[in-house]
Parts: C-alpha cells; sequence; structure tokens
C-alpha cells in the first residue's frame, strides 16, 4: 500500500510541475497540497528530502502565483524544507550546536575543502 501511496504522490508532483510550467498555479498548488499529505502519510516528516522538495516547490509556486500574503505562505513552506534538510544534515553528521534557537555547523565542515576530503586523498594515493 504505501508502495502505491508513494507512485501516486510522484504523479501528482508531476502534474504540479506542469501545471507550473503552463502557469496555472493553482491547478498546480492542488496537485502540490495533494502530494503533500500523500507523502506525509508515507515518509518522516523530519527526515524525508521528498518532503523538503514538495515543501520548496510549493514556496516557488505560491510566491509566483502572487495573491494574499503570499510572500509570508511561501516563506512557511521554504523554511518547512530548510528545517528538514537541516535534521537531515544534523542527523548525517551527528552534529547538532544550537546557538539562540538556530543550528549551525561546525566551522570544520564549513572549510574543509573537496580536496582535503579524506576521500580524495584515498583517491589521489589509489590513482599515483
Amino acid at each position: 500500500k504505501i508502495n502505491v501511496m508513494r507512485n501516486l504522490s510522484k504523479i501528482k508532483l508531476r502534474l504540479g510541475e506542469l501545471n507550473c510550467w503552463k502557469d496555472n498555479f493553482d491547478d498546480a498548488l492542488k496537485e502540490y497540497y495533494s502530494c503533500l499529505d500523500i507523502r506525509k502519510y508515507c515518509e518522516d516528516s523530519e527526515y524525508s528530502r521528498d518532503l523538503a522538495e514538495i515543501h520548496y516547490l510549493i514556496g516557488v509556486t505560491v510566491l509566483y502565483g502572487g495573491g494574499l500574503k503570499a510572500e509570508d505562505r511561501s516563506l512557511e513552506h521554504l523554511h518547512s524544507a530548510r528545517n528538514i534538510l537541516e535534521n537531515i544534515l544534523i542527523k548525517e553528521t551527528g552534529y547538532s550546536n544550537q546557538i539562540e534557537g538556530k543550528q549551525y555547523l561546525p566551522k570544520s565542515l564549513l572549510e574543509e575543502k573537496p580536496t582535503d576530503s579524506p576521500k580524495v586523498n584515498e583517491l589521489k594515493g589509489v590513482i599515483q
């Protein structure tokens, strides 16, 4: 049953994207919200990249569609997407630091260059 629900949500997502391309923002939002409801049933709402993507698409579509308090509604969904992605990052890195209610990454992760990573150095050793 869950796989059927996931497939249905993918169809809703693609219909929403199609409606966006056709500038039918109201129809796109209906499809996105339907997709969001289905995905919330199937996924962990704090760690799902799919839910983050849907929140992002809703946020952008609300902005394009305009309307009453579009910026506020859009920001709600964009913040939801960001929060989910931050939760995933914290879960994957094991790092959690709260300062004034905001989560920050360790300085070492921000300063690390792709060429300095252990994986890259390991691959360099294999190539040489």
